[in-house]
């Protein structure tokens, strides 16, 4: 492969990554990781760290064109309990990995992410099930719980961010899905930040690579913010639900291989 057909390969990939990131709230990990190590045959921790290469510039460019677009989407306060508790959370997730059983958790996270996706679909209105809930302390306390639970899952599985964020503040708070993709990206930036922090100095990845996979999601962001703010919500439920089905898909096939 040539040096400009990889910088194309590069750039699209970013730029795809922008829009999906800016349209459903989530980092992108899931399209980047599979995509170079089969564009270009990188180990699992190069993608990894290449994926919060780019992830980091998507969620800044995700926050910045969706404040643009419709700042009130944004849940400041709301976003930094949940953070708080992802960083909570990042630290549990890496005991609880070594003291339960993986294949437990596994199927665990798939069962929650198929009862999200099915919650976000008309399906389950047709349900005779009520959603209401009593919040019996201050929301905040839920918000920093839920944090915690989104970065166990993160550092256990490597998913979390958008797949787990979303549903909790469109689902169990009430919020727009509008206002919950947005404040996906905030809570994404700072996470992803953090996990490139725990990565720097352990991978060499040529400049030429990163520089394509930093810059071209810029673009996508902004058509994205600009997008998701004129598509109807159930069709942005719908495509999340699918993101999540593809999310319990993935976590199954991992399981059946070992």
């Amino acid at each position: 492969m040539t040096e400009q057909s990889k910088a194309f390969y590069l750039s699209s990939l970013g730029l795809v990554t922008g829009l999906l990131s800016a349209t459903l709230g989530i980092g992108g990990g899931v399209i980047v990781v599979p995509s170079l190590r089969t564009w270009f045959s990188f180990s699992n921790k190069a993608a990894v760290y290449l994926s919060l290469v780019t992830i980091v510039p998507v969620s800044l460019y995700g926050v910045i064109g969706h404040y643009l677009v419709k700042p009130d989407n944004i849940l400041w306060l709301p976003t930094l309990y949940l953070v708080i508790g992802s960083i909570l959370g990042t630290k549990m997730g890496v005991k609880i990995f070594h003291l339960v059983n993986e294949k437990i958790l596994r199927y665990l996270f798939i069962l929650i992410l198929a009862y999200s996706a099915a919650k976000m679909t008309p399906l389950w209105e047709l349900l005779p099930v009520t959603a209401d809930i009593d919040y019996l302390y201050p929301k905040f306390y839920y918000f920093i719980l839920f944090g915690i639970v989104a970065g166990a899952f993160s550092s256990i599985f490597g998913v979390g961010g958008g797949v787990v964020i979303v549903p909790v503040l469109s689902q169990l708070f009430g919020h727009s899905i509008n206002e919950a993709i947005a404040s996906s990206l905030l809570f994404i930036l700072p996470t992803s930040l953090l996990g490139l922090w725990f990565h720097r100095g352990g991978q060499k990845i040529e400049k030429s690579i990163i520089i394509p996979l930093a810059i071209s999601p810029i673009l996508g962001t902004i058509v994205g913010a600009f997008l998701v703010n004129y598509m109807p919500a159930s069709f942005l439920k719908n495509l999340f639900a699918v993101v999540q089905i593809y999310f319990a898909v993935k976590l199954l096939r991992l399981q059946e291989n070992k």
